[in-house]
């Protein structure tokens, strides 16, 4: 950078993009704990073995966006099929999870990160539909931390600040 103004917004530009993907992963992080936490107790309610595992294997496999869930989904319903006889006690373990993970993927996911990275939550759900379209697997991990760089850019660039605003703007309310 050729003048100390420009050295020092891009200084600013990195450490805000550090604080916020840093912020990012650890909101994930709680969200798929918690997600967890309520799949095995559900689980344990439910009856099913190793109720404990289910909860750990949800929120670990939470980290891959849908693809992780839906591995599960199959999962569980094979466990389900194995342990019950009742086809209502069969169908209610896939039934509870795709709920819960909806639930979490679809509506808790997207408010939380929309609020605590400024971001409006249908460009996060866009953004990763479009990476996993993209590139795949890659896509779906780096979409939000993209997201949420080209937003702080956006924010430090006056002629970028249309550009921010969509990013930002709540389209639904």
């Amino acid at each position: 950078m050729p003048t100390w103004t420009q050295k020092r917004q891009t200084l600013e530009i990195v450490n805000e993009v550090q604080t916020k993907v840093s912020r990012y992963l650890l909101t994930i992080t709680l969200i798929n704990a918690g997600l967890g936490v309520v799949v095995g107790t559900t689980m344990y309610f439910v009856d099913l073995p190793n109720a404990l595992l289910w909860g750990v294997l949800a929120g670990s496999f939470n980290f891959i966006p849908y693809l992780g869930p839906l591995g599960v989904l199959i999962i569980l319903t094979g466990v389900a099929i194995l342990s019950f006889e009742e086809l209502n006690q069969i169908l209610l373990v896939p039934g509870v999870f795709l709920f819960l993970t909806t639930l979490e993927g679809q509506l808790i996911t997207p408010l939380i990160l929309g609020r605590s990275l400024s971001l409006n939550p249908l460009m996060i759900f866009l953004g990763i539909a479009f990476g996993i379209w993209f590139w795949g697997i890659l896509g779906a991990f780096i979409a939000v931390p993209l997201l949420v760089i080209t937003k702080i850019i956006c924010d430090h660039i006056p002629s970028l600040t249309p550009v921010n605003e969509f990013f930002a703007r709540s389209w639904l309310s």
